[in-house]
């Protein structure tokens, strides 16, 4: 199934809303919430799914999936505070400007990225806020 821009700008609100709901402030935050989020409003075949994974240069990134079953993961941010960067990448049947595409999935969505110096856990809000 084609992913929409609309379908991509509810689910950064949906990970707005639990970012705003739950205080997070600082990617500190995260490590309590690791595991599967439900999303309110959403049925359950949607969910979030927060971990830390291995990243570059032996670091490790926060990563926060916005998990759609059948649609994969149309929205993902990986945050690494070691390099500090914010990467978001959404998967659309519609390009996104500042977006790298990078890859084209079965059903026609083009998977894009876009790399964003992290100062401060208000550019992963800023991120998130351009998309809805």
């Amino acid at each position: 199934m084609q992913i929409t821009k609309k379908d991509i700008s509810g689910m950064a609100r949906a990970l707005l809303d639990f970012i705003n709901g739950e205080n997070i402030s600082d990617v500190r935050h995260l490590y309590s919430r690791f595991g599967r989020v439900p999303v309110r409003g959403v049925p359950d075949e949607e969910f979030l799914e927060i971990d830390s994974r291995p990243s570059e240069q032996g670091t490790s990134a926060f990563t926060i999936s916005y998990c759609s079953l059948g649609n994969g993961i149309p929205i993902e941010l990986r945050i690494n505070p070691s390099l500090s960067y914010l990467m978001v990448i959404v998967k659309s049947g519609e390009l996104f400007d500042g977006y790298n595409g990078f890859l084209i999935d079965t059903a026609g969505n083009t998977i894009q990225e876009r790399t964003i110096p992290l100062t401060d856990f208000s550019i992963v809000r800023s991120a998130l806020e351009e998309l809805v």
